[in-house]
């Protein structure tokens, strides 16, 4: 069977602008028809709050007071409610906006803060998610000076979400004194003064790679909003039954002594998640590191934002840390125009990761150093640094180890796989599959764990009945595969199901680079993940010695070793055996010994060869190098 490039004809992007809003609009019409294709949803959101930089408030503790700011990098899961009064079905995240102004947006969709339909079985839109500040004390400001307050922010359509149809609007709202919300006109030439965003008419695409930029709105504070209770409200009107809709909001600022074209702000930012730190993988084995460290560490990426739209120097730092010692760093000098800029900061002194250990955790940091406080009347911003962690250990994982959606597929014997490749002959021990919790739940579904050799033959190495746990969200399961499975090169690892009810995957929307390594099979044809930005949450696992048993364990079953390892052809084995078996690196037994004082592998090819060595009930696998 063929691999194609996409997932299903219908569901391709290669259209100009135009054409790709029609059929963008048209997703939720044509989703029953691609319904087995691979596709999201979403999770229960966890807050995570980052140290908050509180709003200045009046004498009383109570009712903030002017500046209003906010660009959400201080907060993670829902809004800080330093700030917002009631929000706590909006989604804070890094993964939902697309070349956003800074780190962190609020993004609006047709799900709660559960993760769960506002209403499942509606095919109508309704009002979905709402953000609403705390009051804010408009009361105290002179009235010569009222002329010149005004909100803004940045907002967009879709990112990576879904896209809104034609119908459905996201709102901005001012508490006017007598208690009544009054829509704002972002758009002072449209009739329509209740719907602000929404409609073709009203997309900002980006020129060059064709996808909906943030755009900047600024609005006029009405002389009947100067009181001390106003409040600010953003209201999603969309699909109630999913992440069918979304919109991302960021950079809200509300102030004195402001005009219509103050739009530009001293305020250079990091505004996405680095690339990971070994090319595609955020973690991977050591073993299979040290053989070609080249070729994973290479340069990580990250965007910058430069607010102000002036050009100023500014410095760029990234430090590595391995085993919280500093490692490596490196630093530039930035001097750039523009909203969305990829800096490349490569690391001028990696050493040898393996003199660290078999195992070894490392956090890069990246930060700027700007001193932007000017705009915001000193306020200290928190939105010039960013900390990710990566580790080389025992497995791979393109995930990060979060969940923000799952992905799956909801057709009887459809599968789903994931592709790595070997830079040596290993040994597959384990595979760790995070399911998080949806509703309706798959824990108790019967699956099958397989591992591939080649999905063009459909060749299947392994099979293992598996029995879907109930587990916490970003929890991994280990299913074991029994027997140890020597591999090498390509190989892939996944699952087939037998339901038609939807069983999810934990889905990473960080990874941007590792989505065409996902491959599903629901037509009897694989297909190529070509739509779905991220990575699903399966790691394979190598060990170089596992231990398992067959039935109860002897209770004085004591360790086995091996010496020399690499060996020049004889080896010992340390602890008592009753019986040790060779297989070359395909699985087929070369040797069979009774217990000896030396083994002997002269005369063999040199390579890599599995040790089984059997004690009472219990067999020891250990893996050895024939030089």
């Amino acid at each position: 069977m063929g691999v194609s490039s996409g997932f299903n004809k219908c569901c391709t992007d290669a259209f100009g602008p135009g054409m790709r809003f029609l059929l963008l609009i048209g997703f939720v019409l044509f989703a029953s028809i691609c319904s087995a294709q691979l596709s999201l949803k979403p999770l229960k959101r966890i807050s995570s709050p980052r140290s908050s930089v509180p709003n200045a408030r009046d004498e009383n503790g109570g009712r903030l007071q002017l500046p209003f700011w906010d660009d959400f990098s201080t907060s993670d899961g829902r809004p800080d409610t330093n700030r917002w009064e009631f929000g706590e079905h909006v989604w804070v995240n890094n993964t939902q906006g697309v070349n956003a102004p800074t780190f962190n947006v609020a993004t609006f969709d047709g799900a709660n803060a559960e993760g769960r339909p506002y209403s499942a079985t509606s095919t109508f839109s309704g009002a979905a998610d709402s953000l609403v500040s705390c009051p804010i004390d408009l009361s105290r400001i002179p009235i010569a000076q009222r002329s010149t307050v005004y909100f803004s922010f940045f907002w967009q359509i879709r990112g990576n979400g879904e896209i809104p149809e034609e119908s459905d609007s996201l709102r901005v709202q001012f508490l006017r004194n007598d208690t009544v919300w009054v829509s704002q006109d972002l758009f002072p030439n449209k009739q329509d003064t209740s719907v602000i965003m929404g409609g073709s008419d009203r997309l900002v695409f980006d020129p060059i790679d064709g996808t909906l930029r943030f755009s900047q709105v600024i609005i006029p504070v009405g002389s009947a909003f100067f009181h001390e209770n106003f409040r600010i409200k953003f209201q999603a009107f969309n699909s109630l039954n999913g992440v069918f809709d979304t919109w991302n909001i960021d950079y809200v600022y509300l102030d004195v002594d402001r005009a219509p074209d103050d739009v530009f702000y001293f305020d250079r930012s990091l505004s996405r998640t680095p690339s990971p730190l070994f090319g595609k993988f955020y973690e991977m084995p050591m073993s299979q590191f040290q053989v070609n460290p080249g070729k994973y560490l290479s340069p990580q990426t990250f965007q910058v934002s430069n607010l102000d739209n002036q050009t100023h120097p500014m410095d760029a730092f990234y430090e590595l840390f391995a085993e919280s010692s500093l490692y490596a760093t490196s630093d530039a000098k930035i001097f750039e125009v523009g909203f969305t800029d990829y800096i490349l900061l490569a690391p001028t002194d990696f050493g040898p990761f393996q003199s660290l250990g078999d195992s070894v955790g490392i956090e890069a940091s990246f930060f700027l150093r700007t001193s932007d406080t000017t705009f915001l009347d000193g306020m200290v911003l928190a939105n010039d640094t960013f900390r990710t962690t990566y580790a080389l250990h025992n497995h791979y994982a393109y995930d990060d180890g979060s969940a923000e959606f799952a992905a799956g597929i909801n057709l009887n014997r459809g599968q789903v796989a994931v592709r790595y490749i070997l830079e040596e002959p290993d040994t597959l021990t384990e595979v760790l599959m995070n399911f998080p919790n949806l509703e309706p739940s798959s824990a108790g579904e019967s699956i099958t764990v397989k591992i591939w050799k080649d999905l063009e033959e459909d060749i299947v190495l392994k099979q293992q009945p598996y029995i879907i746990p109930s587990i916490s969200r970003d929890q991994f399961d280990t299913v074991n595969i029994g027997t140890p499975l020597i591999l090498r090169d390509t190989f892939y690892v996944g699952y087939q199901q037998f339901t038609d009810d939807y069983i999810g995957i934990g889905f990473d929307k960080n990874n941007e680079v590792a989505f065409d390594e996902i491959f599903t099979n629901t037509n009897r044809v694989w297909e190529q993940n070509q739509r779905l930005v991220g990575s699903l949450m399966i790691r394979p696992v190598f060990r170089s010695s596992v231990d398992f048993v067959l039935g109860k364990n002897p209770e004085n079953s004591t360790e086995i070793g091996i010496y020399p390892n690499p060996t020049n052809g004889l080896f010992h084995v340390l602890g008592d055996i009753d019986r040790l078996e060779i297989l070359d690196i395909s699985g087929k037994r070369v040797s069979q010994y009774s217990p000896q004082k030396t083994y002997d592998l002269r005369g063999r090819k040199p390579g890599i060869y599995i040790l089984q060595m059997h004690q009472d009930q219990r067999i020891f696998i250990r893996k050895i190098i024939l030089k």
